[in-house]
């Protein structure tokens, strides 16, 4: 008895040793564990694909098409001329408004220097008239704001005080006439001419070294308006003077006398005001209208004889109007190329295009717009349907452009090859039919008891989506429950943990 409490107390006492043994090892191993940091050479890749493309509301009908491109330049001579230059080779990619050849041109380019240098020169002759307009032009700028502070001074400073502020014994001048109609015509006269100037400062406001010669034009018309406007008033106000003074002695006959002398000095401002805006409108419409017609006729002519060339020097410089790839360099330099002579011929890289031919059972199933998958999972969309067979082949051409030609599609799509496609085609569902997806059997993880897809989040980390299956066909599994058409998968599923970070490919 005492040997076997012996060992059962120390069987006891080894598995106490044996389950710290282990959970120092775990510990180890976790610790270990945490130091391990993924980085981009470690991390897994994956593929994702929509669940859409395999919605069971649609059918494919798959077959077989030819990779082209719908834009092809094909560049043809417009000049006669040997080949100067080749600046590209067969198959080089060129960019838009790349040189690929150059035709001889010296004699061009030589004439368009002469006419650059001629053209110059009439310029040179323009640019001489044109000064003189311009001093034309500020001169009369600056008469038609002289014009504008002498009127304003006329009826501000001097006419404006004896209309409202003499407190003498004759009162205000409107008094003053013995003649009711003339005290009207001043009273009506001062109001108006009060908004005329304020419209009148605008328009010398706005003029400017850039005022075209209509603006300087209806400043013109506006100052000669509004300073006849004024010696008018002045014209009813000296002759209620006059009139006042004839019925009047005393102090206010000098008062009136006084006034008499202010009215006339500002009708000569005013006169010559007037004066002065006439000149200058003859003056500048003459010099508006005095610029070298030949020098303007010189640069029209010089003008067109450099465009003219251009347009010729444009003709032997032979440029890729698309980014695309050099199919076709059949001249060498030295050759001669006449107009209509093929100088090169660019596919473009952009808009590729599938073209295929299906059966005519399959052509009333195939509309405009269907969606199609290309080659590896690249999209493309039907947008050319034959109306009808051929009779030489009992087939219809369709073609199907692709969706989008970045830099990873153009790799995977070489012009000529062949490539598998699927062309997705509606079914009609009927009311209360449960939509389902049959999926690649790849893409799905089934094990006893369990289903599911993996998906990747915004953190690229794997998730774990548990789906219902239905039937197995072939390599294909329905799912008719767990999915919407928004989802897209890792295809095929790998051996992923859940929370594992990948990399998308």
């Amino acid at each position: 008895m005492r040997i076997f409490s012996y060992f059962k107390r120390h069987k006891i006492i080894s598995i106490i040793a044996l389950v710290l043994v282990v959970i120092l090892a775990l510990s180890a191993l976790r610790k270990g564990g945490s130091d391990k940091i993924p980085n981009a050479e470690t991390l897994k890749r994956v593929n994702l694909v929509s669940v859409y493309d395999f919605k069971n509301e649609k059918d494919y009908i798959s077959t077989t098409g030819i990779v082209e491109t719908k834009g092809q330049a094909d560049l043809k001579s417009q000049y006669s001329a040997p080949v100067k230059f080749v600046y590209a080779e067969m198959g080089d990619i060129v960019n838009e408004g790349d040189i690929i050849l150059e035709l001889e041109n010296s004699d061009i380019r030589a004439q368009l220097a002469q006419a650059e240098a001629l053209l110059a020169s009439y310029e040179g002759q323009y640019r001489s008239s044109a000064i003189g307009d311009e001093i034309s032009k500020n001169n009369a700028i600056d008469k038609i704001r002289d014009s504008y502070i002498k009127g304003y001074d006329v009826l501000v400073s001097q006419i404006e005080p004896l209309l409202t502020n003499y407190d003498g014994n004759g009162g205000q001048i409107s008094s003053m006439s013995l003649d009711s109609e003339i005290s009207n015509k001043i009273i009506t006269a001062r109001i108006d001419l009060r908004e005329d100037l304020k419209v009148w400062k605008r328009s010398i406001d706005s003029l400017s070294e850039n005022s075209s010669v209509d603006d300087i034009q209806k400043s013109i018309d506006l100052s000669k308006k509004n300073l006849r406007n004024i010696d008018i008033l002045l014209g009813y106000i000296s002759e209620t003077l006059n009139d006042s003074a004839r019925h009047s002695s005393g102090s206010f006959t000098t008062f009136l006398n006084t006034w008499k002398a202010v009215v006339s000095q500002a009708r000569s401002t005013i006169s010559g005001a007037i004066s002065t805006i006439i000149s200058v409108e003859s003056g500048y419409r003459t010099a508006n209208n005095s610029l070298d017609t030949i020098a303007i006729a010189q640069v029209n002519a010089g003008e067109a004889s450099v465009n003219n060339l251009k347009a010729q020097l444009a003709k032997t410089i032979v440029v890729s109007p698309v980014n695309g790839k050099i199919s076709s360099l059949p001249l060498a330099i030295g050759e001669l190329a006449s107009p209509g002579t093929l100088l090169a011929t660019v596919i473009s890289d952009q808009g590729l295009e599938i073209k295929s031919y299906i059966s005519g059972q399959d052509l009333a199933k195939i509309k405009n717009g269907d969606k199609a998958i290309i080659a590896n999972g690249v999209d493309g969309e039907v947008y050319s349907v034959a109306p009808s067979i051929s009779n030489t082949n009992k087939k219809a051409e369709i073609k199907i452009a692709i969706a989008s030609s970045t830099a990873s599609t153009t790799k995977r799509m070489t012009i000529g090859s062949i490539v598998p496609v699927k062309i997705a085609v509606s079914k009609n569902i009927r009311e209360g039919e449960t939509v389902s997806y049959k999926l690649p059997i790849q893409d799905v993880k089934i094990i006893p008891g369990e289903a599911y897809v993996l998906t990747v989040d915004e953190e690229n980390k794997i998730k774990k989506y548990s789906v219902l299956l239905g039937e197995v066909k072939g390599d294909f599994v329905e799912v008719v429950g767990g999915l919407d058409d928004g989802m897209k998968i890792v295809s095929p599923v790998y051996e992923l943990d859940e929370g594992e970070e990948v990399i998308v490919e």
